[in-house]
């Protein structure tokens, strides 16, 4: 299992919501409203160490490590 959850960008656009669902549904992993919450505050929140973050098209992985 993974231990990472998908979310978009601060501004949430409707692509970036399709890509993260994309992701959330090919990775079996959940997707959940930023509503502007920091990366961090996403991680604590979910209890997870990764995020990937869903933004213009592409994917970026967010780790503890950077």
């Amino acid at each position: 299992m993974l231990n990472t959850i998908v979310t978009t960008d601060r501004k949430n656009h409707s692509d970036s919501i399709r890509l993260a669902e994309l992701a959330a549904v090919q990775l079996d992993i959940q997707r959940v409203n930023r509503n502007r919450e920091p990366i961090e505050e996403l991680r604590k929140q979910y209890g997870v160490d990764n995020v990937l973050i869903a933004k213009g098209g592409a994917y970026t992985l967010d780790t503890p490590d950077g």
